[in-house]
Protein backbone atom coordinates (compact mmCIF):
# COMPACT_ATOMS: atom_id res chain seq x y z
CA UNK A 1 0.00 0.00 0.00
CA UNK A 2 1.22 3.51 -0.77
CA UNK A 3 0.16 6.73 0.94
CA UNK A 4 0.77 10.19 -0.50
CA UNK A 5 -0.46 13.77 -0.29
CA UNK A 6 -1.49 15.20 -3.67
CA UNK A 7 -2.31 18.64 -5.01
CA UNK A 8 -4.86 18.63 -7.86
CA UNK A 9 -5.04 20.97 -10.85
CA UNK A 10 -8.45 22.28 -12.00
CA UNK A 11 -8.53 20.09 -15.14
CA UNK A 12 -10.35 16.77 -14.96
CA UNK A 13 -8.54 13.79 -16.50
CA UNK A 14 -10.33 10.44 -16.55
CA UNK A 15 -8.23 7.29 -16.43
CA UNK A 16 -8.73 3.70 -15.35
CA UNK A 17 -6.56 2.12 -12.68
CA UNK A 18 -6.32 -0.18 -9.72
CA UNK A 19 -8.65 0.14 -6.73
CA UNK A 20 -8.06 3.33 -4.75
CA UNK A 21 -9.27 5.36 -1.78
CA UNK A 22 -9.17 9.16 -1.58
CA UNK A 23 -9.67 11.12 1.66
CA UNK A 24 -10.06 14.87 1.10
CA UNK A 25 -8.36 17.26 3.52
CA UNK A 26 -8.90 20.60 1.81
CA UNK A 27 -10.71 22.21 -1.13
CA UNK A 28 -13.85 21.68 -3.19
CA UNK A 29 -14.74 20.16 -6.53
CA UNK A 30 -16.13 17.04 -8.17
CA UNK A 31 -14.68 13.56 -8.47
CA UNK A 32 -15.98 11.32 -11.24
CA UNK A 33 -15.97 7.53 -10.88
CA UNK A 34 -17.15 5.91 -14.12
CA UNK A 35 -20.44 7.78 -14.82
CA UNK A 36 -21.08 8.99 -11.26
CA UNK A 37 -19.96 12.37 -9.86
CA UNK A 38 -19.27 13.02 -6.17
CA UNK A 39 -18.93 16.42 -4.48
CA UNK A 40 -15.56 16.62 -2.76
CA UNK A 41 -14.81 18.70 0.33
CA UNK A 42 -12.86 18.21 3.57
CA UNK A 43 -13.80 14.98 5.36
CA UNK A 44 -15.18 13.17 2.28
CA UNK A 45 -13.84 9.71 1.36
CA UNK A 46 -14.27 8.26 -2.14
CA UNK A 47 -13.51 4.58 -2.80
CA UNK A 48 -12.87 3.60 -6.42
CA UNK A 49 -13.11 -0.04 -7.56
CA UNK A 50 -10.38 -1.58 -9.70
CA UNK A 51 -10.75 -0.76 -13.39
CA UNK A 52 -13.12 2.18 -12.84
CA UNK A 53 -12.38 5.44 -14.65
CA UNK A 54 -11.74 8.27 -12.24
CA UNK A 55 -10.90 11.95 -12.40
CA UNK A 56 -11.21 15.20 -10.46
CA UNK A 57 -12.37 18.68 -11.38
CA UNK A 58 -11.20 21.08 -8.67
CA UNK A 59 -13.08 24.33 -7.96
CA UNK A 60 -10.33 25.31 -5.51
CA UNK A 61 -6.97 23.86 -4.57
CA UNK A 62 -7.64 20.28 -3.42
CA UNK A 63 -5.44 18.33 -1.00
CA UNK A 64 -6.13 14.66 -0.34
CA UNK A 65 -4.59 11.46 0.95
CA UNK A 66 -4.68 8.66 -1.57
CA UNK A 67 -4.08 4.96 -1.25
CA UNK A 68 -4.14 2.52 -4.15
CA UNK A 69 -4.01 -1.23 -4.49
CA UNK A 70 -1.22 -3.23 -6.03
CA UNK A 71 -1.04 -3.56 -9.81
Amino acid sequence: MTLAVHLVSPEAVLHAGEAAMYYFLEGEGLMTVDDEAFAIKPGVTVIVPSGAKRGMNAKTRVVFLGSKGEK
